[in-house]
């Protein structure tokens, strides 16, 4: 134990002191008193001292001491020493960043005091003229570009009806209608049609149609298929072009009784149908006419609000396949303004003369809140009564109703309905509520 101790003394009186001179002359003073101080103390406990002061002067750049921290600090550590906040202080911080800032005010700004609130007067109540003004006029309400249904590829919505001079309609399922035409009933033709909105991205629309009519009689049998496809692009919110195309298939055979006419046509047209039947059927006469054509459609529809738009639509043939026989050469009796010896001779196939066969019209729409009345002109390649095609595109009126936009607009105008009550009568709508 004794060379231990010896060896670590011989150790530290052997070790250079890296300090200076005056650190080295504190040492030498600090070890003469302590030698001083044990000079009475017995052997052991004066090598033990011996060897405490030893190792604490051997180590005194290793070991650290528990004394004040004095080593310089930069000026970020003193700033976050100094200012490190409190939890108290950290919550009042947190709830004053959320609040929000307030906008700079003018100086000069007058502020409402108490008085002047109470002292406010309430707005008048809306004028009759006001409330007027304010009524929710079918022209003041947003365009509505799936309003057309007929030369176009919309449907009616789901649940809507549309009943007219022309066409039968109901929407039964979303973009899905069926349809009939009751002018043809009166003439005894059976017929239907049905439209699918089948694809819409954006101002960009397809949908196939169909059409089937049959007028069955004993002497006389009439048949009509048609299928087609149709596209609608809304160039611009108020305008959109519609181009379409129908394949048809027709056939006739027989002789028309012209007995089932509606008597109400043949007085228009002059007709004598008792004389003009008995005597062909007395000469025999008959014709059998079968016919494919494909239809070019072309359309367009400028809104000027949801009331008013008007409609320019054109058609013909562009390809056909007539094959058609008749006897018609036998018998005199054909009245001539029907052409009918002419049409039943015809015998060919290829695309078609469009001018030999167009239908162009213009119309002008007004639609109200339930009903819409469409009325124009129009013009075919038919010698006699060119305008007689144009008719059931230019001239309709129907009355149209259920479906979720017919709907919402009716709550509107009860709203307002239920204002003017209570602008004409407060003391009654008070009195209701």
């Amino acid at each position: 134990m004794q060379n231990i101790l010896w060896f670590l003394l011989s150790l530290s009186f052997a070790q250079e002191d890296p300090n200076d001179g005056e650190q080295t002359e504190e040492s030498d003073t600090s070890e003469d008193d302590d030698t001083e101080k044990n000079e009475n103390a017995t052997p052991d406990q004066g090598t033990e001292a011996e060897l405490k002061r030893i190792l604490e002067s051997t180590y005194k750049d290793t070991v650290p001491e528990k004394r004040p921290d004095t080593s310089p600090k930069t000026e970020k550590e003193a700033s976050n020493t100094e200012k490190s906040p409190s939890p108290t202080q950290k919550k009042t911080a947190e709830q004053a960043e959320n609040v929000p800032e307030k906008p700079d005010t003018p100086a000069n700004e007058p502020k409402a005091s108490s008085s002047e609130l109470e002292n406010a007067e309430q707005l008048s109540e809306l004028s009759r003229e006001e409330l007027r003004w304010l009524q929710p006029l079918p022209q003041r309400f947003k365009q509505h570009p799936y309003q057309h249904v007929d030369f176009t590829s919309y449907t009616l919505e789901w649940g809507e009806f549309q009943v007219g001079l022309n066409t039968l309609k109901a929407g039964v399922l979303p973009r899905t209608q069926v349809g009939t035409s009751v002018p043809m009933w009166v003439f005894g033709i059976q017929n239907a049609e049905a439209k699918v909105n089948l694809f819409r991205y954006k101002a960009f629309d397809v949908g196939l149609d169909a059409n089937w009519l049959s007028l069955p009689a004993n002497d006389f049998r009439m048949t009509y298929l048609g299928m087609g496809a149709n596209s609608s692009i809304r160039i611009m919110e108020p305008w959109t072009v519609h181009i379409g195309s129908q394949f048809a298939s027709f056939s006739a055979n027989g002789l028309p009784d012209l007995d089932a006419v509606n008597p109400f046509i043949l007085d228009m047209s002059g007709i004598d149908a008792d004389a003009y039947r008995d005597e062909l059927a007395a000469d025999n006469v008959g014709f059998d006419l079968r016919t494919s054509v494909v239809i070019l459609k072309l359309a367009t529809d400028l809104r000027l609000n949801r009331r008013d738009s008007w409609i320019l639509q054109a058609q013909g043939i562009i390809w056909h396949n007539i094959d058609a026989s008749s006897n018609f050469n036998d018998s005199d009796d054909v009245p001539s303004f029907l052409n009918v010896d002419a049409i039943f001779a015809l015998e060919s196939q290829g695309f078609s003369d469009i001018s030999q066969s167009y239908v162009v019209s213009i119309a002008h729409q007004w639609s109200w809140n339930h009903s819409y009345l469409r009325m124009g002109i129009g013009w075919s390649s038919m010698e006699q009564y060119a305008f007689a095609p144009a008719i059931l595109q230019t001239i309709d009126y129907a009355w149209r109703f259920g479906g979720k936009t017919k709907i919402r607009e009716g709550k509107i105008r009860k709203g307002w309905r239920d204002n003017q009550k209570r602008t004409d009568n407060p003391e009654g709508a008070e009195g209701s509520d």
